[in-house]
């Protein structure tokens, strides 16, 4: 017996090494969001010792509004679909909240019932920020070109993709869902005679780098 249970502590303290060795937080839980190992990385977000946490359930280090998204990934998992990516909040001893990025990977038991869930976190919270001020920026920037009756596109030329700004289909008369962004839905509303001259300056600066000025006449 003493030997049984030697084996099963050297185990738990290999498991415990491998977890603490991952930069990023891991937590291993049961299915009903119980903990049942946490990494050093993870007791550092929190705040807390591992005695602390284990025992205790993550979705109260959840604020309630996120609460849904973390219980919905926990359901999704399968045998079909063992690992899952969710986003949401984490409250913080001191009352903040950050954004965490969790993997979700089932482990199953002899009868594909989901015992376990074996989860790693990545703090986006610089992420979701960033994402937040250009929304931010973007908006300003549409109603800016609404005011000024001007609209703009760009054209990644790796990717062969245009996009328009929402200012760009309402000077052309069109209707983002039915006329997506290229050169030829651009060049169908000019006329005729200018319509190659403006498709070989188009050609110029997609080749060359050309920047060009260029007015031509539209039928909208």
């Amino acid at each position: 017996l003493k030997t049984a249970a030697d084996k099963v502590s050297r185990e738990d303290e290999q498991r415990q090494q491998l977890l603490d060795g991952h930069s990023e937080m891991a937590c291993l839980g049961t299915s009903d969001g119980t903990l049942c190992e946490v990494n050093a990385a993870y007791c550092r977000l929190f705040g807390k010792t591992r005695d602390e946490l284990v025992g205790t359930n993550y979705l109260d280090l959840i604020p309630p509004t996120d609460r849904t998204d973390a219980v919905n990934s926990l359901r999704k998992l399968s045998r079909r679909n063992p690992v899952h990516i969710v986003e949401h909040r984490a409250i913080l001893p001191d009352g903040s909240m950050r954004w965490i990025r969790w993997t979700d990977t089932a482990v199953f038991g002899d009868d594909d019932t989901v015992n376990n869930v074996l989860s790693f976190g990545v703090d986006i919270t610089a992420e979701k920020n960033l994402a937040e001020r250009i929304g931010a920026l973007q908006s300003a920037f549409g109603q800016m070109q609404s005011l000024a009756q001007t609209g703009s596109l760009r054209w990644d030329f790796t990717r062969d993709r245009m996009e328009w700004t929402d200012e760009t289909w309402r000077l052309l008369g069109l209707d983002k869902n039915t006329s997506p962004p290229s050169l030829d839905n651009l060049l169908a509303l000019v006329t005729a005679n200018d319509r190659e001259s403006l498709r070989e300056l188009f050609r110029k600066a997609r080749d060359n780098g050309d920047p060009f000025e260029h007015e031509s006449r539209c039928v909208l």
